[in-house]
């Protein structure tokens, strides 16, 4: 780990303090600290950073956000997936074992929910093949959908948006571009990211932007880019996030935010 890498990573879990996150490794209950460090060498606080500033940003937006448990309860702690796995819903005393998610409801009407590490099927190779999204968002009806899918794998579910997080010391390299634009048609995904720790190379950013119409399953992809979250002048810059936020709500021709915060201080947040 380079010392700008450990940087960012040390800023990030002060950011992440703010709210209790644990994760959850191996199917068994662990010490917070022992499963990031088992993990991350700042990977899965990455990830759990971008759930937690897209919730702030979909917040800031005119979006109503809340963190909810395995049952759809509202909930004071997240509960994170410490690896790839299936979307659960749980009752009783599964809820307190089971991941949860961000739910992010709209002023019309439309329900959200933002999870990470959850895997969805993929639409090419049918059966019970899956991949897995970093960060995904989709519809209530669509998660619901999920769910159901695991069990009879008929009629797979797509997630509005798809994001792929990289915590690396080094430029994200062409293979990580070529995987995500896989995973983007297989999946039937309308937005699709990569976000990365270090800024990415042009060819990195115009692989993803060519994916913008393409369509091998579901709708054609809305928008696609390679993005950055990192350090400048010692301070945590995710403004790259704010044009996700952006893109989905107008994807969803979503104009019923009379309160909505405004980009400028979106970005200054």
């Amino acid at each position: 780990m380079t010392p700008e890498q450990r940087e960012l990573r040390d800023a990030l879990r002060d950011t992440l303090l703010s709210f209790k996150a644990e994760v959850i490794s191996k199917n068994e209950r662990r010490d917070v600290a022992d499963n990031l460090s088992d993990f991350d060498r700042g990977g899965k606080i990455f990830e759990a950073f971008l759930v937690m500033r897209l919730k702030r940003y979909f917040q800031q937006m005119g979006a109503h956000t809340e963190i909810r448990d395995a049952s759809g309860n509202e909930t004071d702690v997240l509960l994170l997936r410490g690896g790839p796995g299936y979307l659960r819903r749980a009752t009783g005393r599964r809820v307190y074992s089971t991941p949860g998610h961000i739910s992010v409801s709209f002023p019309e009407g439309a329900l959200f929910e933002l999870h990470n590490s959850v895997e969805w099927p993929d639409h090419v190779a049918g059966g019970s093949e899956t991949h897995e999204l970093d960060v995904s968002m989709a519809r209530t009806e669509q998660c619901d959908a999920l769910v159901r899918w695991y069990r009879r794998r008929t009629d797979p579910p797509s997630p509005s948006l798809g994001l792929e997080a990289k915590f690396h010391g080094r430029e994200p390299v062409k293979e990580l571009a070529r995987s995500v634009t896989g995973l983007a048609l297989r999946l039937g995904v309308a937005l699709v990211y990569l976000v990365t720790s270090t800024v990415p190379g042009r060819s990195i950013m115009r692989q993803l932007e060519s994916l913008k119409g393409q369509r091998l399953v579901g709708q054609p992809v809305a928008d696609a880019a390679a993005l950055s979250v990192r350090l400048v002048n010692g301070e945590i810059d995710a403004s790259d996030l704010v044009r996700i936020v952006d893109n989905f709500i107008g994807h969803l021709g979503n104009s019923a935010a009379p309160e909505a915060t405004g980009r400028s201080d979106l970005e200054r947040a």
